[in-house]
């Protein structure tokens, strides 16, 4: 049959393609073509004809395109063409992405870019086709399985709704999945939809007895398969049946179990025919032998037989009732039980041990009344058990009504009852109160094992009986050793001549306390305290000892003795006073050097009254009020501590200090005081702190007060580094002509007065006098403290020494002329040495200031150029030009003239180098001088 296929074109070029590349195909009848222009041409074609293979269209065409067309085929109307597997290819240029990715959105499985290529045509429709044919094959195949799935189906449907026997799918988990209608008439059942709305548990609503369905389950999963499970079925009206069930797990490929699959018949027919048949084939042997037996026995026999059972029957029951008054009246619990287990008889005692009533326990399987601890294996009550001839002492826990657990013990005997029924007479003794005593009994042996302390037993002989753990390992023995010797031979204190009186002295007082000590096995002695006790039990005297070892405690109290008498010799010989009461105020303890200290009477002191005391030292001593407020307030809080210095007439000044004594857990045991005379060492101080503010303030003329702090605190040198600091040296010019002709005092004085005068000029303008070294004179500024203004302030300063040293000319004649040198920049500051410390600068910055001073000119201010850039705007300089200064070369200078208009000085106008000024004043002026911050 030829393929069939669409071209949806309006190109007449392709369709003269298509005729020319599949000429030979359309020939042989393998293609069929035909061509439409639009899409809607190709609807109509589609609506009439369903032989369609394949559809080829472009995506631009008019009235209908071929993206609307894909479209229209996704619609119910050409579901039919898709089931059939009609495929599409589309047709565009190969720049209309968007319009393929589209087309092939809405179901087209190729496409073909303009212009064609033959080649690709052929292969596309050739491949498209291929898939079509193989498609349709695939649903071909799929419609006969589906027919045959549908058939085995209906057959197995057919089978299962119209079998005789009842069949039935369920899950492991208990409920029915599907069930015929059989099985639903079977159960009582109006449908088999009315069984499974209501059962949905199998093994409570089907299986009559509990746990049956799980064993049911069971089987199937580890044989997969069961044949003949009987048991009793629950109908719909609440009826039982018997039944038969035939099953087998139905499992994955995989293994994992999907349900079982089985069928039920109803045997209660056959259950009840066996039932029958086994009561007639009974009855029958019944009759047989009963029948024989009256066969055996001849009629001559019949007056002897009559009489023997009168005999018989008469002896049986005297016999009954004899039995059953010992039976009633017995003072055990006693019980009878058949040969299934079953309890026929109980006596009065036994339902009043277990508080039963007679009704609730006959013909009960006597299992019911083991109470069975958390894993202890269920008893063995059945026939094997009961038949035993004799079985004796048999432990058990009986479980009462009242939920009591009981501890038993049975003997049991076979026997017959008065009708000849086999059973078993059981004696059940009531053991409880028996075993608790003896886990009391367990329980004490166990705490005296585990005791601590030393436990032994002896007999009025002095054997030892019994010892503990803690005995045999304190002594060394073993305890078979101790168990073969006597008390003598352990306990030094006492010999065997001696025990005799020891134990009449132990029987009479019944109790005995003392401490001594004990032998070890390897000869060793240690400290006991022992405790005896005399004690009767069953007819027999022991002493029960318990013995503690005290080493630990002897050595303590040796240690407290040896530390009490240490104490007592450090109170003794301290150089403090002591006192000390107890919390009832009663004077407990004092020393020697409290009495020399207050002048009190040992006997006041012995006499142990703290108000006594107190009287005594306020009338003869004359206790200050201080002092007297200090111990009132001591006794007002005694936890508090107190220290207070105490001045007393005569000048006598006592430091007091006094606190609680409290132990670790803060009970209060009373209060001590402790008083040191401190009088010369108060006199010492004052005394040092006079000479201290004098060393504080010499050591203030000679260093910084920030660097006398560091070097009090510090040890070893002291160095700073300040980024910006101004440098001046001063000298006077020809000073050594000058003081040739000067006595040493006079020059001295002169120095002084100049010196003094620039100190004024330092402390004035805030800067840091550094030394002098003979004539010449070094001051600093910008530290130990920054400033801002530390150049200015020194070109102010130079200013003013330069007008100081001219006033003091005309005062006194002289004609001292001075060269002074400034540079500023970086320096390091600091206090080397450890004797005659100075603060002295080291660096280039300072190098450079002595060369400005050592190469200046005579009354003249020479200044760096560093000075001169920072304060051309406030003082009036001349330059000097390019000198050769020695180790930097060539530098240009400037000579500081005076300040601009405006520029204030700060000099004292009214400080002046006035020669009638003394020394004295003098240093005064210089001591004066303070760096202010």
């Amino acid at each position: 049959m030829p393929a069939r296929i669409m071209v949806v074109d309006d190109d007449r070029q392709l369709e003269s393609l298509i005729n020319s590349l599949f000429r030979g195909k359309i020939i042989n009848g393998d293609y069929r073509f035909c061509f439409v222009s639009d899409g809607q041409q190709a609807l109509e074609l589609l609506s009439a004809d369903d032989a369609i293979d394949m559809v080829l269209t472009a995506i631009d065409l008019p009235r209908m395109g071929g993206l609307e067309l894909l479209a229209q085929l996704e619609g119910d109307e050409f579901s039919r063409y898709r089931q059939y597997g009609l495929k599409t290819i589309v047709m565009s240029s190969c720049e209309d992405i968007a319009n393929i990715r589209t087309a092939m959105n809405l179901g087209a499985v190729d496409f073909l870019t303009r212009p064609i290529n033959p080649k690709d045509l052929e292969i596309t429709i050739a491949n498209t086709l291929e898939k079509v044919a193989r498609d349709r094959e695939n649903q071909r195949f799929r419609r006969i399985k589906e027919a045959e799935l549908n058939q085995v189906e209906a057959k197995y449907r057919h089978i299962f709704e119209n079998a005789v026997e009842g069949m039935f799918q369920a899950s492991p988990g208990g409920s029915f999945i599907d069930v015929n209608s059989a099985i639903a008439e079977m159960l009582g059942y109006a449908t088999s939809q009315h069984l499974l709305a209501q059962i949905n548990d199998i093994g409570i609503q089907v299986f009559a007895e509990p746990g049956q369905y799980e064993q049911f389950s069971q089987l199937i999963e580890t044989q997969a398969r069961v044949k003949g499970f009987e048991f009793q079925a629950k109908c719909a009206d609440g009826s039982l049946i018997w039944v038969s069930a035939n099953a087998r797990a139905v499992k994955e490929p995989q293994g994992s179990l999907l349900y079982y699959d089985g069928s039920l018949i109803d045997i209660s027919d056959r259950i009840t025919a066996q039932e029958a048949l086994k009561r007639s084939q009974k009855d029958l042997e019944q009759r047989v032998k009963q029948r024989t037996q009256a066969l055996a026995y001849a009629n001559d026999q019949m007056v002897v037989e009559v009489a023997v059972r009168k005999h018989i029957e008469q002896s049986l029951r005297q016999s009954e009732s004899k039995l059953r008054h010992v039976f009633e009246q017995a003072p055990v619990m006693m019980i009878s039980v058949d040969d299934r287990g079953r309890i026929c008889d109980v006596n009065d005692k036994w339902l009043a041990e277990t508080g039963y009533a007679r009704a609730e326990v006959m013909y009960k399987s006597a299992d019911f009344l083991i109470s069975l601890q958390p894993d202890e294996p269920e008893p063995e009550f059945g026939t094997e058990f009961w038949q035993a001839d004799h079985i004796q002492d048999i432990p058990y826990c009986y479980r009462t009504k009242d939920g009591d657990d009981i501890d038993v013990l049975i003997d049991c005997v076979a026997t017959v009852d008065p009708t000849g029924k086999a059973i078993n007479l059981a004696v059940v003794r009531n053991i409880t109160a028996q075993k608790q005593a003896e886990k009391q009994l367990q329980f004490a042996m166990f705490a005296l094992e585990r005791l601590s302390h030393l436990v032994a037993w002896c007999r009025p002989d002095g054997q030892i009986t019994y010892v503990n753990k803690a005995t045999t390992k304190a002594l060394g023995y073993a305890k078979d050793e101790l168990l073969n010797m006597s008390i003598s031979q352990i306990d030094s204190s006492i010999s065997a001549s001696q025990w005799q009186s020891h134990w009449q002295e132990l029987k009479t007082r019944k109790y005995l306390y003392y401490e001594t000590t004990m032998c070890r096995k390897n000869g060793s002695i240690f400290p006991v305290e022992v405790t005896a006790n005399y004690l009767e039990f069953g007819g027999e005297e022991y002493n029960f000892v318990f013995v503690k070892d005290i080493s630990d405690r002897k050595q303590f109290e040796s240690a407290l003795q040896r530390s009490n008498s240490l104490l007592k010799a450090q109170r003794e010989v301290a150089i403090d006073g002591i006192l000390a009461v107890d919390e009832q105020g009663r004077i407990v303890s004092f020393n020697r050097r409290f009495c020399e200290m207050w002048d009190v009477p040992e006997a006041l002191l012995n006499a142990g009254e703290a108000n006594r005391l107190l009287s005594f030292l306020l009338t003869a001593v004359g206790l200050p009020e201080p002092l007297t407020d200090l111990i009132e307030r001591t006794y007002d809080d005694p936890n508090d501590f107190q220290r207070d210095e105490i001045r007393l007439p005569g000048d006598r000044i006592f430091d007091c200090y006094s606190g609680p004594v409290m132990a670790n857990d803060g009970k209060y045991f009373g209060m001590i005081w402790f008083f040191r005379d401190i009088t010369d060492r108060v006199i010492a101080e004052e005394a040092l702190q006079v000479e201290k503010e004098k060393s504080e303030r010499l050591l203030l003329n000679i260093l910084p007060e920030p660097i006398a702090n560091r070097l009090k605190l510090e040890q070893g040198a002291i160095a700073d580094r300040f980024s910006q600091v101004s440098v001046l040296f001063a000298d006077i010019v020809d000073f050594t002509r000058v003081s040739a002709r000067m006595s040493p005092q006079e020059l001295v004085s002169m120095l002084n007065q100049i010196f003094s005068a620039f100190d004024h000029l330092a402390d004035q303008h805030g800067l840091e006098k550094i030394k002098t070294v003979g004539d010449a004179y070094m001051v600093a500024s910008g530290l130990p403290y920054y400033r801002e203004d530390h150049m200015a302030a020194i070109a102010h300063m130079a200013l003013d020494m330069r007008e100081q040293m001219q006033q003091f000319n005309a005062r006194t004649g002289e004609s001292f002329r001075m060269r002074i040198g400034i540079n500023a920049g970086p320096v390091v500051a600091g206090v080397i040495g450890t004797k005659k410390f100075i603060y002295d600068l080291w660096g280039d910055t300072v190098n450079i200031a002595s060369r400005m001073e050592s190469q200046g000119t005579a009354d003249r201010i020479q200044v760096s150029e560093i000075i001169y850039e920072e304060l051309a705007d406030q003082f009036d300089f001349e330059p000097r030009g390019a000198i050769e200064v020695k180790g930097r070369g060539q530098m240009t200078t400037y000579f500081l003239t005076g300040r601009k208009p405006g520029a204030k000085s700060a000099t004292d106008s009214s400080y002046d180098l006035d020669l009638s000024h003394n020394v004295e004043a003098n240093q005064d002026v210089s001591q004066s001088v303070r760096l202010s911050s």
